[in-house]
């Protein structure tokens, strides 16, 4: 069995630096060395435990699909395989800068200067990755990386070892069926980008943990006013995004993320600096509380 610490050469070329984390049942993750070039790698080593073979033959063929895939919205994997105790390992670039979630902790929704390049750019990955039957599965905002520097530049993380993964039944990103144990295709990974998406925009999530224990997979936009009536024109093309059913979603990425910016730019007009105002009894103006369709200027 190989003992992993730091020095130790995974393969003739990648030796291991420093641990980062483990998460509970999840993959440990090193920063790397790639000696020959000399640039700093990420590894990533699967939970101990017993994999089955079918599992790691469907980690095996994403990774070597997911190196085809032809777009830089997608951490290359350098390299992959499994040790002699039968624990997968990948290989992957080291990407600088911060994580979506970590970018949520500090502001609770994107503006749209933001919000709309990056929703482009995670469309591009996600289409690029299904054109070859690549699919995620455990997208969530940790895997979504904002790369250093002025420009917005989102990078997806965590194809392939993500299958190795117990879904977090606790996260706001997983798709129904992946829920509730059914089998799954890409429109799961659509699924997750549009919960994404709606809590960049939103600043909460689509579906509350209470309501999928429930079973309830119905997607409304709260009861807010916006410049010329944002949850009228957004509202339904979220609901689709979010389908319970994955026949009722969109066909890609590209085409969803499109609806979601031609339904935005419809409700404010193109003023990127439109503000979302959540309302309540008490913050409403009397007597407009219970009107369902009156727009109001915040």
């Amino acid at each position: 069995m190989l003992k992993l610490a730091e020095g130790t050469m995974i393969t003739p070329e990648v030796k291991l630096l420093e641990q980062l984390d483990k998460r509970l049942g999840g993959p440990t993750t090193w920063r790397a060395l790639q000696t020959d070039w000399k640039k700093p790698v990420i590894v990533q080593v699967a939970a101990h435990g017993r994999i089955e073979e079918d599992l790691l033959d469907a980690f095996l063929t994403t990774c070597a699909l997911a190196q085809e895939v032809g777009t830089a919205r997608i951490a290359h994997i350098h390299d992959f395989g499994v040790f002699e105790d039968k624990l997968p390992f990948v290989v992957v670039e080291d990407l600088e800068g911060r994580t979506l979630e970590q970018t949520f902790k500090k502001q609770r929704r994107l503006g749209m200067d933001e919000l709309e390049p990056l929703a482009k750019q995670l469309a591009e990955a996600l289409d690029g990755a299904h054109a070859l039957d690549v699919y995620h599965h455990r997208l969530t905002t940790n895997d979504v990386v904002l790369r250093k520097g002025s420009e917005v530049d989102g990078v997806v993380r965590g194809f392939a070892m993500g299958l190795l993964e117990r879904p977090a039944k606790s996260g706001e990103y997983l798709s129904p069926e992946l829920y509730e144990g059914e089998e799954a295709d890409a429109r799961a990974d659509l699924w997750s980008l549009g919960a994404i998406l709606y809590r960049a925009l939103i600043g909460r999530p689509a579906v509350e943990l209470i309501h999928r224990r429930q079973g309830k997979w119905d997607v409304e936009l709260p009861r807010m006013v916006v410049a010329k009536g944002l949850r009228e024109t957004v509202g339904p093309v979220f609901a689709k995004a979010l389908a319970r059913d994955p026949a009722g979603r969109f066909d890609s990425a590209g085409e969803m993320v499109d609806a979601i910016l031609e339904a935005i730019a419809e409700a404010t007009g193109g003023d990127a600096q439109f503000k979302i105002v959540e309302v309540t009894n008490e913050s409403l103006p009397p007597g407009s509380a219970d009107d369902e369709d009156e727009e109001l200027a915040w």
